[in-house]
């Protein structure tokens, strides 16, 4: 991933960052528990209905949540998802 001009100036920014991407990982893993799809767009609305809420994140978190919801929004649908597979031949 590229760093942003923003990112080199905030040196709190990587440790913003990989709180983030900790909470995208909750959120994927609470929805697949739930049941529930694990969209791009479903994960971008949590983090939505997150800074919806004042005052209850630091601008820092704030600009990394925006960050994912900007990337999420923008990753092309795709009809077939293309899966992984590790060196024994087993789909990761």
């Amino acid at each position: 991933m590229q760093n942003t001009e923003q990112q080199h100036q905030d040196p709190d920014s990587d440790s913003d960052s990989e709180e983030v991407y900790r909470m995208t990982g909750a959120v994927v893993l609470a929805l697949a528990d739930c049941g529930l799809e694990t969209t791009r767009l479903r994960i971008a609305g949590y983090f939505r209905e997150e800074l919806a809420i004042s005052g209850k994140w630091s601008p820092g978190i704030m600009r990394a949540m925006q960050n994912v919801i900007d990337m999420l929004e923008i990753l092309p649908d795709r009809d077939k998802v293309e899966f992984h597979r590790d060196e024994d031949g087993r789909v990761l």
